[in-house]
């Protein structure tokens, strides 16, 4: 009932922006985005290696749009996204001595076979992106590794057993 209301009381562009995840360059939101999340109460934003340099800053900007969302008439919040898989998929990573954890990726976790190392895993990928106020993780992967060729899936699929991807992929999300 509440998403039907609001469908009905948003405009054209209003629904077309509830669609929409941007990226900004750099570790500030630009202007135009800032804009588009008060006009238009835009739907999400997507973090970037770039934009998670520097943890707290990164923080201080999420809650900056979060807030101009908030604003808005409609005060629906943004989905914040991410890909932050572990292994080398880490998009929000900090610098110096304030970063985030170093997880092994799903390939590692697949040699185990224990869904408890991908549940953990998932945990504690979980519980640092909320706090950066990220609340959508583009993760885990699961397509299964049937294809050594694709080099882009590799060492990010659990499993060349479709059984043991998917239980591995539950407990990572019920992790995350």
């Amino acid at each position: 009932d509440l998403i039907e209301q609001l469908i009905d009381e948003m405009t054209n562009k209003e629904l077309l922006a509830q669609t929409l995840l941007v990226g900004w360059e750099g570790e500030d939101p630009s202007g135009d985005v800032l804009t588009w999340i008060r006009d238009t109460n835009l739907g999400g934003v997507k973090v970037f290696g770039w934009n998670g340099v520097d943890l707290p800053r990164l923080g201080r900007a999420i809650g900056r749009m979060q807030r101009l969302a908030e604003n808005h008439r409609l005060e629906i919040p943004l989905f914040t996204a991410t890909d932050q898989e572990g292994g080398w998929v880490r998009h929000v990573k900090g610098s110096g001595d304030l970063t985030t954890s170093i997880t092994a990726g799903n390939m590692a976790l697949g040699a185990s076979s224990l869904p408890s190392d991908s549940y953990w895993t998932g945990y504690y990928i979980g519980s640092e992106l909320r706090a950066l106020g990220i609340n959508m993780n583009f993760a885990p992967t699961v397509d299964v590794y049937v294809n050594p060729q694709a080099h882009v899936i590799g060492p990010r699929a659990f499993s060349s057993d479709p059984i043991q991807t998917g239980i591995l992929g539950v407990a990572f999300y019920h992790g995350l």
